[in-house]
């Protein structure tokens, strides 16, 4: 696209040029527009993918302009898109590392405790546990109806491996 505003007087030329040559067939231009404050804008599209190598200008002729102004597309990305782009890949990098290290951390310690935890289950014969709330804000309650293997996976799922979770009123554990 080649955009051209605050362009005074109406009268514009826009052209596109590939390696010298005028391009015509391939151009799409808006008519002269105003801007609302006596001057005037115009754009220009070239609907043309360049290959490598080749040189696309864009040339204004206006009044204004002693000699006709050319400008040559450049097809590289902006520096401060480059400088978005890398910052946002080093910040998903980091996060990606810190999460992996949390897993890793994480894991490594739960592990330990869910066969610790078990083998003390085991030790005091609790044979069916199951935690149940009241309501929303009310302490936890235990019921006998669970499986011992059920209580362990509950447990587990949760990541309670705190004494609360263990033990239960009247077993002698607390």
């Amino acid at each position: 696209v080649c955009s051209v505003y605050d362009v005074y007087p109406k009268q514009i030329k826009v052209s596109w040029f590939r390696d010298g040559q005028e391009v015509t067939s391939e151009v799409t231009s808006t008519d002269v527009m105003q801007d609302g404050d006596w001057y005037y804008q115009i754009h220009s599209h070239l609907e043309y993918t360049p290959r490598s190598g080749e040189k696309i200008s864009c040339v204004v002729e206006h009044a204004s302009l002693e000699e006709p102004l050319k400008t040559y597309w450049d097809p590289s990305m902006p520096k401060s898109d480059k400088e978005k782009i890398a910052i946002g890949a080093s910040a998903l990098i980091l996060g990606l590392i810190f999460g992996l290290a949390g897993f890793i951390y994480y894991n490594s310690r739960t592990q330990g405790q869910t066969s610790l935890h078990h083998k003390e289950m085991i030790l005091f014969g609790l044979n069916s546990l199951n935690l149940t709330r009241l309501k929303s804000d009310a302490p936890l309650v235990w019921t006998w109806s669970r499986t011992t293997t059920a209580w362990i996976q509950f447990c587990w799922l949760l990541q309670c491996f705190s004494d609360v979770c263990w033990s239960s009123p009247g077993s002698g554990l607390m």
